[in-house]
């Protein structure tokens, strides 16, 4: 009895460890989580006939439902997938970066002449790819720390506005924005087309 209840443990610890892989994978957005689809998929195989056997040999109620704890994690990993993790991430990341940020869009105005395009930045975990893109237009310097870039695809970027205004399609040099969210003063969420 001791043997099966270990066996158990085991099953019901690489359940958790698989839900939390997989959170980190939505988390951080990474492509990993295509084939990980195959493992959640086996998990929910796996976790459907465990509870059907052990309802079928005649256990303990109580000891029933310890066997069901598989199948709910597996129902928590699916419903991750559709929850907004981009966002929630941006919002994070907010609290986080928004000094660091500050720190080298301070240090972007005192540049003279005023810098506009693609810029390095001092610490590659500030955007996407280690990049800020910073416009000007009329009188306002806009710097973006891109979430998402997508050449021929849409892209997702914060963006700082030193006239505290949301950015337009024409100040970003785009077809389309839409505004996600104020983060806070000065700074937005956009999704560009």
């Amino acid at each position: 009895m001791a043997h099966r209840t270990g066996n158990m443990k085991v099953v019901i610890l690489a359940y958790i460890t698989g839900f939390l892989l997989l959170f980190g994978l939505l988390w951080f957005d990474s492509l990993l989580q295509i084939p990980f689809a195959l493992v959640v998929l086996f998990g929910l195989l796996f976790s459907v006939w465990l509870p059907v056997k052990k309802f079928k040999s005649g256990k303990d109620n109580k000891k029933r439902w310890v066997f069901l704890l598989p199948f709910i994690l597996v129902c928590l990993s699916i419903a991750i997938v559709f929850l907004p993790m981009r966002d929630y991430k941006v919002s994070f990341d907010h609290v986080l970066l928004a000094s660091k940020r500050m720190e080298f869009i301070n240090e972007l105005q005192t540049r003279h002449p005023p810098v506009t395009g693609a810029v390095k930045l001092p610490h590659w975990w500030l955007s996407k790819d280690g990049e800020a893109y910073v416009y000007q237009s009329d009188g306002q310097m806009m710097v973006g720390f891109w979430v998402v870039r997508g050449m021929l695809s849409p892209s997702w970027i914060v963006v700082y506005t030193t006239k505290n205004t949301p950015p337009s399609a024409k100040d970003m040099l785009c077809d389309n924005v839409e505004v996600i969210r104020k983060l806070s003063p000065h700074w937005y969420y956009l999704h560009l087309d």
